[in-house]
């Protein structure tokens, strides 16, 4: 039986932190990652503009969600 009372450690590599701090795009391409100052200005708009049912994306795109994790591009294929 696994012990869950101990923490597990984890080695995180540097673009990783990066990416956790100022966003970045997933491996494949398709979805940009926020990091944690992105995460911090929206929750700033919220709380300035007291919008909490949609995005802050979404509210200045007027209610459009944008997407683009469709592509022809094969990431797979180098």
């Amino acid at each position: 039986m696994e012990d869950f009372s101990r923490p597990r450690l984890y080695a995180v590599g540097n673009d990783t932190l990066k990416v956790g701090k100022i966003g970045g795009w997933e491996k494949t391409g398709s979805e940009y990652i926020k990091g944690y100052y992105d995460l911090v200005r929206d929750l700033h708009w919220h709380i300035d503009n007291d919008k909490w049912d949609y995005t802050k994306d979404e509210y200045l795109n007027n209610g459009m969600k944008i997407t683009d994790k469709l592509t022809t591009i094969n990431p797979f294929i180098k």
